[in-house]
């Protein structure tokens, strides 16, 4: 995917200089989950996204890159900080 060819080795590095920050894009995710509530749509994959960037928010990350998911993800197995 392309989101793996431009982050992908950030991501492995653990580089999450700001591109696009956790904080906009948990409020985009927001925006999302209420639309899809909304309509009555079920978006499986944009909650657990979502839920991940709530986890980023509270773990202070919000000036983060969006790549940072991986550490939520890394935190969730028992590896992140």
């Amino acid at each position: 995917s392309r989101i793996l060819e431009v982050h992908g080795q950030r991501m492995l590095d653990a580089n999450y200089k700001p591109g696009f920050k956790v904080k906009l894009h948990h409020k985009d995710m927001a925006i999302v989950m209420d639309n899809a509530q909304e309509t009555a749509t079920p978006l499986p994959g944009a909650a657990l996204i979502a839920q991940q960037m709530n986890a980023l928010m509270g773990a202070g990350d919000s000036e983060l890159d969006s790549s940072a998911l991986m550490r939520a993800l890394e935190r969730l197995v028992g590896e992140g900080k």
